[in-house]
């Protein structure tokens, strides 16, 4: 929390998959890769279960096409998990853009109801 603390405001990326989702380690490894070319600052939080040894179904595509199109609080990578893609998208929504203007007005809105 210190770290975070010391971050200027609105300079850090939050990173989850929440609680369902499962990937390849050569998928979060692309993830990684993608958000350190991003040059962002960035919390990532990884559980325990994250990674499966096998490809199967994931169930992230159903959570982040929540959290992008319902809360609007994220991004949906649309299935894909490649570095470039990440960057892409950590860039887009770190800058004053539209986009990343209505996640933030939707993040403090769920901010003040919590």
């Amino acid at each position: 929390m210190n770290w975070l603390d010391a971050q200027p405001p609105k300079s850090v990326v939050y990173v989850s998959f929440g609680s369902i989702a499962t990937m390849t380690r050569d998928q979060l490894l692309e993830f990684w890769h993608g958000l350190v070319n991003s040059e962002m600052r960035f919390l990532w939080v990884l559980r325990d279960n994250l990674v499966v040894n096998a490809d199967g179904e994931h169930d992230q595509q159903i959570n982040s096409r929540y959290v992008s199109d319902v809360w609007k609080v994220g991004l949906d990578m649309k299935d894909t998990c490649d570095r470039v893609i990440v960057e892409k998208m950590v860039r887009e929504m770190m800058e004053e853009g539209e986009r990343s203007v209505g996640m933030r007005r939707s993040a403090s809105e769920f901010a003040e109801k919590i």
